[in-house]
């Protein structure tokens, strides 16, 4: 019932393709937060980035193994949290 996030599109794709796959049922909400895209839209910028450049962007510092989920996971997390921050 509740809204999820992830950085870009990928993640909520690749959870539906692995749901259909497996054929179980999808396990999150069908309200997705695409981050990448709302922090294109709220800096104004002419293409989307990625979590590292988006994260240098904002100042903060990469922590872990960059396409490690977990470590993806913490990163994002933060980039929605100074985004939210700052509006």
């Amino acid at each position: 019932q509740r809204i999820w996030a992830s950085y870009g599109d990928y993640d909520r794709q690749m959870f539906e393709r692995q749901c259909a796959a497996q054929d179980i049922p999808y396990p999150f909400s069908a309200t997705h937060l695409n981050i990448k895209s709302l922090y294109t839209l709220l800096r104004g910028l002419r293409h989307d980035v990625g979590l590292v450049q988006a994260m240098t962007l904002l100042e903060l510092p990469v922590e872990g193994v960059h396409h490690r989920g977990d470590d993806d996971a913490w990163n994002t997390a933060l980039v929605l949290a100074k985004i939210l921050a700052r509006s």
